[in-house]
């Protein structure tokens, strides 16, 4: 394979990477602001980043498909040049600091959305209680006697 194939090949994979690096970043970002959402236990904050990194999550898992076939396509390469090699792993390296970074936040985030989660279902379980014993309150009464008291 020639060096030209070689050098787009190794082109493509960087800017896919830094692509997928830089999304990386942003959820990493919105699981910090979402562990601050939780704290204030803000719900409809929460619901929008939550669809905001489902965004991101579905672009990334489109972008990492391409990634896929480019480090294969990269890897049937022999005698890669060292300074091919340094970049590529260079950028790898990136993602992967990025890639911990955004577990460590993730983990963290944990607690406070698990809380906020417990919280709204003892809220809803409440209001079951509250619709049940209202329910009790209204039952419908029967306006019609059952039976008449014919002896008058």
């Amino acid at each position: 394979m020639s060096e030209s194939t070689l050098s787009t090949c190794a082109q493509e994979l960087e800017a896919n990477l830094n692509q997928e690096t830089a999304l990386y970043e942003q959820l990493c970002e919105l699981a910090r602001e979402t562990e601050l959402a939780a704290k204030r236990e803000d719900n409809e904050a929460v619901g929008e980043l939550m669809q905001r990194k489902s965004g991101l999550i579905a672009e990334l898992q489109r972008i990492s498909a391409v990634t896929d076939r480019l480090k294969q396509d990269f890897a049937t390469y022999r005698d890669v040049p060292d300074e091919i090699h340094k970049r590529v792993s260079e950028v790898l390296r990136r993602a992967a600091t990025v890639l911990e970074e955004l577990l460590d936040v993730e983990r963290a985030s944990e607690k406070p959305l698990r809380a906020m989660k417990d919280s709204i279902q003892a809220e809803l379980r409440e209001t079951g209680r509250g619709r049940q014993v209202l329910k009790g309150y209204h039952q419908a009464r029967e306006t019609e006697p059952r039976f008449m008291d014919k002896r008058q």
